[in-house]
């Protein structure tokens, strides 16, 4: 069960689409683009203890902060505005 709960966030899709990982496309424009293999091993070695957490931050903070006001406005608007459709119409 734990498995599942620590695997979930990386099923949606919203995780996985371009653009939602903020913290890591700004680490990706601020690294030097390795010029060999040699170069590029090394560069992972030194770059992997700071992408886990910027993809953690990114999942469960990032993310949501960034599309918290949007999904407020949506659900203002089927919910409270024009519940025709929703769950909660009657």
């Amino acid at each position: 069960m734990l498995r599942l709960l620590l695997l979930l966030p990386l099923t949606a899709c919203g995780v996985l689409a371009d653009g939602n990982h903020p913290t890591l496309d700004c680490l990706d424009a601020a690294l030097p683009e390795p010029e060999s293999t040699v170069s590029s091993v090394a560069l992972d070695v030194l770059v992997l203890p700071m992408t886990i957490p910027a993809g953690i931050m990114d999942t469960f903070i990032a993310h949501p902060a960034l599309r918290a006001p949007g999904a407020w406005e949506e659900a203002d608007e089927v919910v409270w505005q024009d519940p025709s459709g929703s769950i909660l119409s009657c």
